[in-house]
């Protein structure tokens, strides 16, 4: 069920940066509510991964560590 919410947070996360970028055609920015859903989305997957398949929660883990790093990055330019 949490990589359900997961999955769900993601699509989201997309549906939230594309409908950002293509209310300001000019913008290039990656948005911080785009970055933060992501991680929780992420997150969730590797806890929903954990019990069934330690291989992918590992790289669920690393993709999490990316918009973590994306995150940190974007918010200290601000």
């Amino acid at each position: 069920m949490l990589s359900w919410i997961g999955v769900g947070l993601i699509v989201l996360a997309w549906a939230f940066q594309i409908y950002k970028l293509t209310k300001n055609k000019k913008s290039t920015n990656i948005s911080l509510g785009f970055v933060g859903l992501q991680i929780i989305g992420i997150l969730l997957l590797v806890i929903g991964a954990y019990s069934n398949d330690l291989i992918l929660s590992i790289i669920n883990g690393l993709s999490c560590l990316g918009a973590i790093i994306v995150f940190i990055l974007i918010k200290n330019r601000k």
